[in-house]
């Protein structure tokens, strides 16, 4: 009974908004020639402000061009979730895959939140955590079966 589900990577414009506010507080920290204080407090003077914040928003649009391509990537080549009869392997990272049996699974979980959609969490008996998002998955459907794959098979779950 091995299963295949298609999972790939996604990319949220949401990534670049700290970039942006950084980007911002830098351009007005030059423009004002503002500091950085808390109270009476001078954290930073008027160039080292600049500078810093102007770091800052460099690292996040680093990190969020990062993001953008491992969902390029995963895009072109998905890593499937393989769903076999003792357990799952799924991806971890860009090259990690994990398998988990479904005895070691300690907690199912089910969440649907109106901001990160629905979720199936596990945590093992070692206390890792994983989330599957159904955004994530090829399809809904897809990401049913999964759901209930995980609720047929995981036995040893203590939040039932």
């Amino acid at each position: 009974m091995k299963q295949t589900f298609i999972y790939k990577e996604k990319f949220a414009f949401s990534y670049c908004y700290p970039a942006i506010v950084f980007i911002v507080l830098a351009v007005l920290s030059w423009f004002f020639k503002y500091g950085i204080a808390f109270k009476n407090l001078r954290l930073l003077a008027y160039p080292n402000s600049m500078y810093i914040l102007a770091f800052c928003a460099v690292l996040f649009i680093v990190y969020a061009f990062y993001k953008y391509s491992s969902a390029k990537a995963s895009s072109k080549n998905p890593n499937p979730i393989e769903a076999e009869d003792n357990g799952i392997t799924f991806p971890q990272g860009k090259d990690k895959r994990i398998w988990v049996a479904f005895t070691d699974v300690k907690e199912l979980w089910h969440k649907d939140d109106e901001d990160e959609g629905k979720q199936v969490i596990i945590y093992t008996n070692n206390n890792d955590r994983y989330e599957f998002s159904e955004d994530r998955f090829a399809s809904a459907a897809e990401f049913a079966a999964f759901a209930e794959i995980m609720n047929a098979n995981c036995t040893n779950i203590t939040n039932r």
